[in-house]
């Protein structure tokens, strides 16, 4: 068995995944319930919540984009950096493919997940909530050089609320 039943009740197979079977209510649904770093954050910080961070952060024309770049996660889970090295010879294959058919589906290309840009906007996100939202200070250096961290929105919102606010940006970046 290599699919999965989506909250909207599509099958859709990590191994053949396809534009059909892609759905935006999967994607904000998810990922305003999967956590950033595993849970491992002072407060509940859901992937839907990062990524509007780093769609705000973009011009407009990558903005979807930006919104849209951990969507395979809606799938897939969000793996930790260190665990996707470690499996990147099985991970990063179906990520591509998840990303070739989401960009599809909504009309983006793929190439633009990984733009200059939205990588930048993705790096001051993880400064910013390392910075705001992990163990501080913190007692271990990261071996990867970040950004300055910028403030992220304090508020703390239900998964909900934070579904509403993912669909809202979305239809924006239409």
């Amino acid at each position: 068995m290599t699919w999965i039943q989506t909250y909207s009740g599509k099958r859709v197979d990590l191994l053949d995944p396809q534009p059909h079977q892609i759905h935006i209510d999967d994607i904000a649904h998810a990922l305003s319930v999967v956590n950033r770093f595993n849970g491992h954050t002072r407060r509940a910080y859901s992937v839907a919540e990062h990524s509007i961070f780093v769609c705000n952060q973009l011009p407009r024309e990558l903005q979807l984009a930006g919104l849209l770049h951990d969507a395979a996660e809606a799938y897939l889970g969000d793996v930790t950096r260190p665990l996707k090295a470690l499996i990147a010879d099985i991970y990063k294959p179906i990520e591509n493919r998840f990303n070739e058919v989401i960009g599809q589906k909504f009309s983006v290309d793929p190439k633009h997940f990984d733009h200059p840009l939205v990588h930048a906007a993705d790096l001051l996100a993880l400064a910013s909530e390392r910075h705001q939202l992990m163990r501080t200070p913190c007692p271990h250096e990261w071996e990867m050089e970040l950004p300055d961290p910028v403030a992220i929105d304090p508020s703390r919102r239900e998964p909900g609320q934070v579904y509403v606010h993912f669909m809202q940006v979305f239809h924006a970046c239409q």
